[in-house]
């Protein structure tokens, strides 16, 4: 059995500091802890804090050693478990790894370096070879990434695209050089040898970034125009893409304010004047778009964004029902018909 001493109550005393300690540093370090690691600190803590007070009003069971354990096996899984933080099939770390990366790096204002490589010609090697080879196929592309040196780290975006960032101008450089010079050679596929595609998009600004997501929107973007610019091609992407990409993400979440409030959206009615018959056949609705924040925003900037984020079919409704309540207000003889657009995602 224990015999309580005179300082026995300082144990108690000590964990209950640490526990508060480590409480308010989670709490006050939420955002830079990722959520699964804020809900595991947060729950062992309170586990910690009830196990303590039953030790403390029970001190013959061992009760805060079984917690202990508990913890530590927790936390091994969730919070220091390397699995969790690489991808399987190309070997080099995730997407959620990238995120949290990124994230450490802007908030220590550290300089990055971004390479972004798209690999192409796995779903032919799929179709030719079968899946299995072209999953060791991925693999050696992830090997290479990995083996790549001067302190880079090398992220699997999602599907076939890749982003390793350096921390230096001369490794962004040689990293670039490397993956050119790499992808001009062949590639070990089951008994035969292959050749892979990569476009790569490069970004050589390293104290632009605020956010993880401002990376991952302005490489987004820089691929949303490989069908004109050609896939495996190199090319260097600067700021100015990235002001793009807001201002898109600005109009679609305007489109979306406007849809969500029912205000913003305007039709005006142009007649279409007959010369020889004089006389006016119809009126044609002209679709306009103001938001509070934006302004009015033209037709030709807003539809397109509509139209990709597939927002465009609300918009037709709106249309089709705006000019259903015109006609309805309006008599035959004065405005027999209107002529309307509709996107061609309708049909």
């Amino acid at each position: 059995v224990y015999t309580r001493g005179p300082l026995f109550n300082l144990l108690y005393y000590c964990s209950t500091f640490y526990l508060i300690l480590i409480f308010i540093a989670v709490i006050g370090f939420r955002r830079r802890v990722q959520h699964n690691q804020f809900v595991t600190i947060f729950w062992l803590c309170i586990a910690l804090a009830v196990t303590l007070y039953l030790q403390f009003i029970w001190p013959r069971y061992l009760l805060t050693g079984v917690t202990l354990t508990g913890a530590v096996l927790t936390m091994f899984f969730t919070l220091q478990n390397p699995e969790i933080m690489l991808d399987l099939n190309s070997g080099v770390f995730n997407y959620m790894a990238m995120m949290a990366f990124l994230n450490d790096q802007l908030t220590e204002n550290k300089p990055l370096w971004l390479v972004a490589v798209d690999v192409g010609g796995i779903r032919q090697i799929n179709n030719s070879f079968g899946v299995e080879v072209g999953n060791r196929l991925f693999t050696q592309v992830g090997a290479f990434f990995n083996e790549l040196e001067g302190g880079v780290r090398s992220f699997r975006m999602y599907g076939s695209r890749f982003l390793i960032v350096a921390n230096s101008e001369s490794v962004y450089n040689r990293v670039i050089f490397c993956v050119e010079r790499r992808f001009e050679r062949p590639w070990t596929a089951g008994q035969a040898y292959t050749t892979l595609s990569c476009t790569i998009r490069h970004f050589g600004q390293p104290d632009f970034f605020k956010s993880a997501d401002e990376v991952v929107s302005l490489l987004d973007n820089a691929y949303s125009d490989t069908d004109r610019d050609g896939w495996g091609t190199k090319k260097q992407i600067d700021a100015s893409l990235l002001h793009v990409t807001q201002r898109r993400n600005n109009v679609e979440n305007a489109i979306r304010d406007v849809l969500a409030s029912g205000k913003g959206l305007e039709l005006y009615y142009q007649p279409l004047y007959n010369i020889k018959e004089c006389r006016y056949e119809c009126v044609e609705a002209l679709l306009r778009m103001r938001h509070p924040t934006l302004g009015v925003v033209s037709p030709a900037e807003f539809i397109p964004i509509a139209e990709r984020s597939g927002l465009i079919l609300r918009i037709d409704e709106y249309v089709i029902r705006e000019v259903g309540a015109f006609l309805r207000r309006n008599s035959p003889e004065l405005i027999p018909e209107v002529v309307l657009d509709l996107s061609a995602m309708e049909f």
